[in-house]
């Protein structure tokens, strides 16, 4: 529709001044099609290109926040096995503290015997 619209729009005839003194309906129409005209390349190159790289920007956000959310998990996941491996060191830390006092206490029940 734009396309078909060029003749008319690069007319110099058709400018609402020129038209509006043939008719005021005229130059209204004439106004509204310039400015639909005008919009439309505006949005074709301005509008456009700037949606289509907010597209891309999304979908590599997307992809980013997928990645973020594996490397999370995988945290998380060692976070946990780090906390028993703690546990279980501190068990093992309980019972060696607890086998040197038995120690101790057989060597000194061997001593006194």
């Amino acid at each position: 529709v734009i396309d078909a619209l060029n003749p008319y729009i690069k007319n110099p005839s058709f400018v609402p001044d020129v038209v509006g003194r043939v008719s005021v309906a005229c130059k209204s129409i004439c106004q509204w099609i310039r400015a639909m005209v005008e919009y439309f390349v505006t949005k074709t190159t301005s509008v456009n290109p700037k949606q289509e790289m907010l597209s891309k920007a999304n979908e590599q956000l997307r992809v980013m926040r997928e990645g973020l959310n594996k490397q999370k998990k995988a945290l998380s996941e060692i976070e946990d096995k780090l906390e028993a491996l703690q546990r279980q060191h501190k068990a093992a830390e309980i019972k060696k503290a607890k086998l040197a006092s038995e120690v101790k206490d057989s060597k000194l029940k061997v001593n006194r015997a």
